[in-house]
């Protein structure tokens, strides 16, 4: 009995000290969102991975019946990875396609560490010219659009709405999300402990659980506090949910999906739609206007590449178009009079 219990432990340590890369990658993510993302790009990379078995005319039906967290990612070899890097080229636009790539990357990182996979092996792949390589995808025009200053004002005043106090915590969310460009999965996740009314501070969590501190303008802070001096929301989750009839239930939280609805619901009041992610468009288009440096604007909103904040500039239009009169006014200047 005793050799069976000991077995027993021995095969269950094993199986707990033995971790496959997907699930160790996975449970790097404490962001529910952030999570959600990573494993959709390991499936779409899975996926990438089935559809290139099928057409060297073999069965995929194994790679597929795995979740992310228990596929064999130690396997893939760097023809592998150009395969698949040429498949997810065909079939989603660049941004998407870096995010699928980056995933991977990540996993094989985790391989790495674990001991599964050669550190060299994934440098090459990563190096300029490998199929790991984010760079040479192309560009797309970006989608979404910068916010004019009187369409923010009229969500956050919100003077069509109804006045319950799920209408109080929108305008709340409406202010945060304009006046500091946060993700709706840093709004959701706030608590009413996260926000400093005395130095107009905001401590966040953003993407991969980094945390970092925000600068909260008047404009915002003061919608924030009177939201939770009305509605008594002094402890726990600072944006709960509501139930019919706008009565918020105390002790719950706000889903990132919710933020988004709720914004959804309220720009339709504007003549021209607008998203959630707009209103973080428009905070940094709106900072770079007014002559903020990128790399302040980067750290505001979390981003650790420069270039990934220049990816939110939503001025263009404008920009090209005050440049374009500059060539008219130098193109049909008349020459000087002879004296």
């Amino acid at each position: 009995m005793n050799e069976i219990i000991r077995a027993n432990a021995n095969t269950a340590i094993e199986k707990a000290t033995r971790r496959r890369p997907g699930e160790a990658f996975l449970d790097r993510f404490v962001n529910k969102s952030t999570k959600k993302t990573m494993r959709a790009s390991l499936r779409a990379v899975m996926e990438a991975i089935a559809r290139i078995i099928v057409s060297e005319g073999s069965s995929a039906d194994f790679a597929l019946s795995l979740g992310p967290e228990d596929f064999p990612w130690e396997q893939v070899t760097y023809d592998v990875a150009q395969k698949i890097r040429n498949d997810l080229v065909t079939r989603y636009k660049p941004r998407t396609t870096q995010t699928h790539l980056g995933a991977l990357a990540g996993v094989l990182k985790v391989a790495v560490r674990l001991k599964l996979f050669d550190a060299a092996s994934l440098e090459e792949m990563k190096d300029r010219g490998g199929p790991l390589h984010r760079s040479g995808l192309g560009r797309t025009i970006p989608a979404g659009r910068m916010l004019e200053p009187d369409e923010v004002m009229t969500l956050i005043e919100g003077k069509h709405r109804v006045g319950t106090w799920a209408d109080r915590r929108d305008r709340a969310i409406l202010a945060l999300a304009a006046f500091t460009g946060m993700r709706r999965a840093e709004i959701a996740s706030l608590d009413v402990a996260s926000i400093d009314f005395e130095t107009h501070k905001l401590r966040v969590i953003g993407k991969g659980d980094k945390e970092r501190e925000i600068a909260v303008p008047d404009g915002a802070i003061s919608r924030v506090e009177s939201y939770i001096s009305e509605c008594g929301i002094l402890a726990g989750p600072l944006f709960p949910n509501a139930r019919r009839g706008g009565h918020l239930v105390r002790g719950t939280r706000i889903t990132p999906n919710g933020v988004a609805d709720l914004i959804g619901r309220a720009c339709k009041v504007l003549a021209t739609p607008a998203t959630t992610h707009d209103f973080r468009r428009t905070f940094a288009s709106t900072l770079i206007d007014e002559g903020v440096d990128l790399p302040t604007v980067a750290d505001l909103m979390g981003h650790e590449n420069i270039e990934t904040t220049r990816s939110y500039d939503r001025r263009g239009d404008e920009r090209k178009k005050v440049a374009a009169s500059i060539l008219d006014s130098v193109f049909t200047r008349k020459p000087p009079e002879p004296r």
